[in-house]
């Protein structure tokens, strides 16, 4: 029945009554569960003190509900046992998941009930007068906003709504900031500066676009991309992932937009990338199979040189040099069997049987008897 510590309520955490801290009864002997009408819930509880009331949790019995000033305060989802504070104007809300994507009715009143105003407006809180106009969309000061929305016109990402991203003339559905290159690692080629899945985006004003994984509308997603890179499906949006030079290059399952630099021999290697070498110069990467149901190799694998891959049929190398450390055995094949004489040959304008290897006596005796008779 103690308060809990670690429940949100809309602004931070803090303690929050749990369903039983304002339980006042659990006397009722015949109560049962709505959800669960098989399931006996005797003595649970069955009176609450003032300001809360009894509440069917559907997934603990009976419990105490807080009931909420309208005025100041929200519930966050129907099934909640306690109230959140209403943000200010200005304050963060959820009426927009991302881009121009709606999140469902339910979450997008329960959006607005969190706002003092009664609007959220897009990402943040409207003040009244931008509540009283019905405004779409609010800036973080709480104000309407005038900026173009995603797949509006623009000429630079300031005139887009939230910082847009600005191509070609069109807001976008990701940030400007989401093309700037970041600093750090890249499918195992050490630190430095790597594109971002929009850097080399060059539009974005394909209305009608969706991706194959089926998980909702692209619109205004990346749609054009700059020479030495294509527009790739990744997660449900399009970005542009770059284009590989196989002589130099491989692409790993970490890094699936960026390429990096093929390894050296001796270097570690894993052949869970989707380049089945391993990523290695030499083309072969030594040691134990990875295992997919497991999830980990039985021990490290390391590129081959040049000289192991020659062996043809090295299966493990050292670190470092790439020296082979283990070979599977090869049988040589076997040996071709002799020629068999030919079938046939002429005697006197007739043919003589030349009997082969491995007949049976009796076979023999009457092959023997037949080309006689034949001859003479």
């Amino acid at each position: 029945m103690l308060p809990s510590s670690s429940s949100w309520n809309g602004t931070g955490y803090s303690l929050v009554d749990t369903g039983y801290t304002n339980c006042a009864a659990c006397n009722n002997a015949s109560r049962t569960y709505s959800y669960y009408g098989s399931i006996n819930a005797q003595y649970q509880c069955s009176a609450c003190t003032a300001g809360s009331q009894l509440f069917d949790y559907y997934s603990g019995g009976f419990q105490c509900q807080m009931i909420c000033d309208p005025a100041t305060e929200y519930r966050y989802s129907s099934t909640s046992l306690y109230c959140s504070k209403k943000s200010s104007a200005g304050s963060s809300c959820s009426s927009v998941a991302a881009g121009r994507r709606l999140l469902t009715h339910a979450s997008a009143a329960y959006g607005n009930a969190s706002c003092l105003s009664g609007l959220c407006g897009g990402r943040y809180c409207c003040n009244e007068a931008a509540a009283a106009e019905s405004c779409g969309f609010c800036e973080s000061s709480g104000a309407c906003s005038n900026k173009s929305q995603v797949g509006g016109s623009c000429n630079s990402s300031a005139d887009c709504y939230e910082d847009n991203a600005c191509l070609s003339g069109t807001c976008c559905a990701f940030s400007a900031s989401s093309m700037a290159p970041y600093h750090g690692t890249s499918g195992g080629s050490g630190y430095g500066w790597w594109d971002t899945g929009y850097t080399n985006c060059t539009a974005c004003n394909d209305a009608s676009r969706t991706s194959s994984s089926g998980s909702g509308n692209d619109q205004y997603q990346c749609s054009a991309c700059t020479a030495g890179s294509q527009l790739f499906d990744y997660h449900g949006g399009f970005q542009c992932q770059s284009i590989c030079d196989p002589a130099t290059e491989f692409r790993s399952n970490w890094a699936p937009l960026t390429c990096s630099n093929k390894l050296t021999s001796g270097s570690s290697c894993s052949t869970s990338n989707n380049d089945a070498s391993g990523g290695c110069q030499s083309g072969l990467c030594g040691g134990p199979q990875y295992s997919w149901s497991s999830g980990y190799y039985s021990g490290s694998r390391f590129c081959c040189n040049e000289a192991a891959v020659g062996l043809n049929n090295c299966t493990s190398c050292a670190s470092g040099s790439g020296q082979c450390l283990a070979q599977t055995s090869i049988r040589p094949p076997p040996p071709s069997p002799p020629p068999y004489p030919p079938a046939s040959s002429g005697v006197g304008g007739k043919a003589l049987l030349l009997l082969r290897p491995g007949c049976p006596v009796s076979s023999t005796v009457h092959l023997i008897s037949s080309a006689w008779a034949f001859l003479t």
